[in-house]
Formats: structure tokens, sequence, C-alpha cells
């Protein structure tokens, strides 16, 4: 009979999670090291090849969900300043007008951002779940087919 190892770091889901979502592609633990996880499975069980191949799926997945990087939020610009205001009055009335309507359009296109910000984030946090949903769908189905064809 031959065996084949794996060890895995559980940082995302941790170490019972990870645990159980390798247990349904045929993994037995082995040991454990804080969050370092040893684990081997029999290459010569029957389902093997399916096994392999929802667990390619699972890791692409995996992959897939580590990859997701999150939208950076818009800069807030500097307030109206009213000391900056009294000098622009001094000076001209026109440079008050104009820094006035400069930070009017700042602050209007900021919140333009910030919309799109918080439209982008909705999207990145449902894409994280829909990819949670479907690897737990993956490794329902492995495990599925594990435990059905071992009788």
């Amino acid at each position: 009979m031959s065996r084949e190892s794996k060890v895995l770091n559980a940082y995302e889901w941790g170490v019972q999670e990870t645990v159980s979502h390798y247990e349904a592609f045929g993994w037995e633990l082995l040991s454990l090291n804080g969050k370092q996880i040893t684990m081997s499975r029999e290459t010569q069980n029957p389902v093997y090849t399916d096994l392999v191949k929802f667990q390619a799926k699972y890791e692409e997945k995996v992959n897939e969900y580590y990859a997701l990087v999150p939208p950076t939020a818009p800069v807030k610009p500097a307030r109206v300043k009213a000391k900056t205001c009294f000098y622009a009055l001094l000076c001209f009335v026109i440079p008050l007008v104009v820094y006035v309507t400069y930070k009017v359009l700042q602050f209007k296109k900021y919140n333009e951002q910030l919309t799109a910000y918080n439209s982008a984030m909705d999207k990145y946090n449902a894409k994280r779940r829909e990819l949670r949903a479907e690897m737990e769908k993956i490794v329902l189905d492995s495990r599925v087919t594990f435990f059905a064809k071992q009788s």
C-alpha cells in the first residue's frame, strides 16, 4: 500500500476546519504542531482519482479566495480653512470663489469615489462569500464521493 503525505498550515480557517476539509479528500490526520498539520492518504483507494480532482478544484477556489484584493478607500480631502478664506477675501474675492468652488467639487468627487468604493467593497465581500460557498460545496461533494464509494 502506498501513501502520500502533505503538510498544511491552518491560517484562514483554523486547524479544525482545515482538517475537516481535507478529510473530505481522503486525508487522515497524522500530527498537529500549532497551526502546522501533517496528513496522509492512501493512493490505492478506489476513488483516489475523484478525490484528487475534487481537491484540485477546492485548492483552485482557495487560491482564488486568497487572490482577492479589497478595494482601497478614497482619501478624504482637507476641510475648508477659515484662515485661508479670510486671506483670500483680503486679497481678492475671485480667489475665494475659486477656492470654495474647488473645495465643493473636491468633496463632490470624494463622495462619488466613496460611493464607488462602498459598491466595490460590497462586490468584494459578496465574491468572498460566493467563493466560500463554492469551496464548502466542493468539500461536501468530495465527502459524499469519498464515503459513498468506500463500502
